[in-house]
This record gives C-alpha cells, structure tokens and sequence, in this order.
C-alpha cells in the first residue's frame, strides 16, 4: 500500500496533469522519489501520443501551404512548452533558484541564503532565457525528424538521475529532505534508492523489449543493434550531463537538495533531446 501512496504522491507533487487519486502521507516524502522514471514515462507517453496526433493531422489531413505552416507553428508551440506546462514547472523553479544563487558568485554563506530565498533575481532570468533559447533551438529540429517512440526515454531517465542524487548525497539542513533521525532517514533513502533504481531498470528494459520486438517485425535483423544505439546513446548523454550538471551545483552550493534535482532534471531532458537529434542522423 505505501508504494501505491508513494506513486500517487509523486505524480501529485512533479506533474500538474490531474492525479486520479489524491493520497499523501508524510512518510513517504522519500519513497515517492523512487516513482520519479514513473513520472517521466507518463509525461513523455503522453507528450508522445498528442505529437503523433499533431503530425497524423499535419500530413494526412492539411493541404500545402498557409495551412500547413499554422499547424507546423502550432506543434512547434505544443512541443515546445508542453513539458513545463506538463511538470508545472517544478524543475525549472528549481533550476532557477540554482542559477540565481550560483551565479550571483557571493560567499557560500550568501549563496544557499539566495537559494532559499522565493524571489526571482537576475541570474535566474538570464538562464532562464538562455534555457528557452536553446530549448527552443532543439525542439525546432525535433518536432519533425525524430523518432517519437524515442521520447518517453529521455523523461524517464532525466527523473531517474535527478531522483536518484538526492537520495545518494545527504540534503543540506533547509531541505525538505532533511530533519529526523539520521538513521531512519537513511533509511529512508536506501529504499526509495532501491526502488528508483529497480523501476528505472524495469522500464528501460519492458522498452527495449517492445522497441527490439516492433523492430524485427518491420526490419530486418541486422538493423536491430543500429535501431537501439539511440537508445543507449541517449541514456548515456542524459546521465552524464545529470551527474555533471549535479557535481557543479554540489561544489558551489556545498549541499543536496530538490532545486538541485531540479536544475540537473532541465540540463539533462535538454541534453537528451539534442542527442536523440544526433545519434539519430537529424
């Protein structure tokens, strides 16, 4: 039952997309961490299945010319702010909140009182914009030249890494994941460690499975090693940039907490979106 309450409190919590069942239990404020690759499979089916609709009405339905440029402006907008909108812009507020502080290049001290703090300085809207540009950049060669079924990969592996440094690194003292007994909440981290880890290994591997089935249906065999590359390439890219992007707000901010999550979360979907764009010859 608590990992049913944990789900839902994580859907709750990351998506603005309306949750079923309402259930929250304080608890479980560590364990609902373990259902963040869940979180990003629903976003990124979801953001999947509307595109396809969107370029099944493009191509079969709109004849050429002013017509077909509107719809094309329209996925674009669709592709393009759907996953904010979607998370409600949890991870980008994060994100925000790391920019302002870091960039401010005050003492330490100043630094994690600025990133504590709920106004919005400079330095967050100067990356921010920064972010939107090159955000807006990727998605102009996105919406047309990627493999969709290749979307929900970048979702949930972004959620895995993000979820999983907060529960390897302890959380500085302002944290929500801070307080209580040291012991219980290692704990605590240990198991929704063990879950992410697990759900994210499920996940990856159910896609694999479908993605190397459809393959040899429609292909022929030697295509399936060259079919999945994007797959691992993308998982690796994400990977990397999350444990870099994470390393780089641990040594200037000298703490773990979710704006940090965050921050890695938006570096990392950007990341991997350039490197489906790549490895699959855009």
């Amino acid at each position: 039952m608590k990992y049913i309450t944990s789900f839902f409190m994580a859907w709750g919590t990351f998506l603005a997309i309306p949750c079923p069942v309402k259930k929250w239990d304080k608890k479980y404020i560590f364990l609902r961490l373990g259902f963040l690759p869940a979180v990003g499979l629903i976003l990124g089916l979801i953001y999947a299945l509307i595109l396809y609709a969107l370029y099944s009405i493009w191509n079969n339905f709109i004849p050429t010319g002013n017509p077909q440029q509107l719809l094309y402006a329209i996925i674009l907008l669709f592709s393009f702010t759907f996953p904010f909108l979607a998370s409600g812009g949890f991870h980008l507020d994060g994100f925000m909140d790391c920019s302002d502080a870091i960039f401010s290049r005050k003492p330490l001290v100043q630094r994690q009182e600025i990133l504590k703090d709920s106004h919005v300085g400079a330095f967050a809207v100067i990356h921010l914009a920064m972010l939107m540009i090159m955000y807006l950049v990727v998605h102009v060669t996105l919406v047309t030249r990627v493999d969709l079924t290749l979307l929900p990969l970048v979702f949930v592996s972004s959620r895995a890494f993000g979820g999983l440094w907060v529960t390897c690194y302890k959380a500085g003292d302002t944290s929500q994941y801070s307080g209580g007994e040291e012991k219980e909440i290692g704990k605590a981290r240990s198991e929704a460690r063990k879950v992410l880890i697990l759900l994210t290994i499920f996940i990856l591997a159910i896609y694999v499975a479908v993605r190397g089935f459809f393959i040899l249906q429609y292909s022929y065999t030697d295509e399936i090693i060259s079919q999945l590359i994007p797959v691992g390439t993308t998982f690796i890219a994400v990977g990397i940039s999350s444990f870099l992007s994470c390393a780089f707000c641990r040594h200037n901010l000298k703490m773990m907490n979710g704006d940090i999550a965050g921050y890695t979360i938006c570096i990392s979907e950007l990341v991997g979106l350039a490197a489906l764009i790549l490895f699959m010859g855009a």
